[in-house]
């Protein structure tokens, strides 16, 4: 599917194995949980926009080894996203609130989606909203969660309760450091047990982002695969 390939590239990068990157230390009760959701929303509370460099590591259960891109991410409430991946290919991502756009400069292409019409991809708009907004109704609504007290922070970790995102997720987890109101990293599990782990780093909140940033306006060489009707 088209649509998953964008999805995948745009939220984890790519695949990786189910193995937890980082063992929770112990389960938090829900008192514990609740409490925690409270302090990680008084961090939130005012957070419009972020950006980060960004690392991300796939490995894949049924491949040798794994791989890695980086890039920068920005993220802009409602709906706006920009990821920039430098290495090792060429992609950028760019979310308008209508369409999903991925670029690829040096085959000179680029994939359009439309968000109303594509699940997938809208999915993945609400998922990376968690960084900014760990809105626990909201996350309840197609997640179980578990919480966890880790050294110095805490561990979110999502199961999806949805038929249709359950298809190709096992499992979402969210680390934050204690104090901190965006997560240091993430990590996605597929149901056939690939995985990505994506750690932010140099992250900046309320950033003011470029007007364009968050536009794409294809030149006139660049080949345009519509997708957003699958």
């Amino acid at each position: 599917m088209a649509s998953s390939t964008a999805v995948a590239a745009a939220v984890a990068g790519h695949d990786v194995d189910s193995s937890p990157s980082y063992p929770p230390l112990a389960r938090l009760s829900p008192a514990e949980a609740q409490e925690a959701f409270k302090k990680l929303g008084a961090l939130q509370r005012g957070v419009e926009s972020v950006s980060a460099h960004i690392v991300q590591t796939k490995r894949n259960p049924l491949l040798a080894g794994g791989t890695a891109s980086a890039g920068v991410l920005i993220l802009k409430k409602p709906d706006l996203l920009r990821i920039t991946i430098s290495t090792p290919e060429q992609v950028t991502t760019i979310v308008d609130g209508t369409y999903m756009w991925v670029y690829r400069p040096l085959k000179k292409e680029a994939e359009r989606h439309r968000l109303s019409n594509d699940y997938a991809a809208a999915q993945a708009i609400k998922f990376l909203a968690n960084i900014m907004e760990f809105s626990i109704p909201e996350i309840e609504k197609r997640f179980s969660v578990s919480v966890y007290g880790a050294k110095g922070g805490y561990l979110f970790e999502m199961t999806p309760i949805s038929g249709i995102m359950a298809k190709f997720l096992a499992r979402v987890t969210f680390a934050f450091r204690e104090g901190s109101a965006v997560p240091d990293r993430f990590e996605v599990v597929g149901r056939e047990g690939a995985s990505t782990v994506t750690e932010l780093k140099d992250v900046v909140i309320n950033p003011a982002p470029d007007k364009g940033a968050f536009l794409f306006t294809p030149a006139r060489d660049v080949r345009i695969i519509d997708l957003q009707d699958e």
